[in-house]
């Protein structure tokens, strides 16, 4: 494969004060823009008493965007859902790309606004469009935490078989 990553549509699950699953939301594959992500290096800048500037690497940030041009009723409904969880005071963990579940971050909703307009068509209009969410990680990471799917382990293989056939590798 020629990515990092993966390449299905986000999932979100919702977690309660205890961390227990309250619900998952599968979200669909974003369009035109896709699922962004953003590093935000954090670093603390130090002038020393000759006035040398040092800077220091603390960590990064990842905050993704995902931007739909379009979004059918079904999709913006779990849209909404998502927001109105966090707002709820619920903890949301992402998985950017659900065919790699070992790749998760708990995230806080950052977007300052939500925008909800209506595709063109009005009665006939087939769903909503200019949809953009954006999530920061809670956690200061240390690294770009990435995975190749060419060497996701085994058990992600046997995770995404959808035959139901055992499978092995030599």
């Amino acid at each position: 494969m020629k990515f990092l990553n993966g390449y299905k549509n986000p999932k979100f699950l919702i977690l309660d004060k205890s961390f227990k699953i309250v619900d998952t939301i599968s979200l669909e594959l974003c369009d035109e823009d896709g699922l962004i992500e953003e590093i935000l290096p954090l670093s603390v800048k130090q002038i020393g008493w000759d006035f040398n500037e040092d800077t220091k690497p603390l960590g990064i940030h990842i905050v993704f965007n995902l931007s739909y041009s379009f979004s059918d009723k079904t999709n913006t409904k779990k849209i909404i859902s998502l927001i109105n969880y966090y707002l709820g005071g619920y903890t949301l963990k992402l998985f950017p790309r659900s065919d790699i579940y070992q790749r998760s971050f708990f995230v806080n909703y950052l977007s300052d606004s939500f925008t909800l307009a209506l595709a063109k068509g009005g009665y006939f209009a087939k769903g909503h469009k200019k949809i953009k969410l954006q999530f920061k990680t809670k956690e200061k990471l240390n690294n770009i935490l990435y995975i190749d799917p060419d060497f996701t382990p085994l058990c992600a293989a046997l995770f995404h078989n959808r035959t139901g056939i055992f499978v092995t590798l030599i």
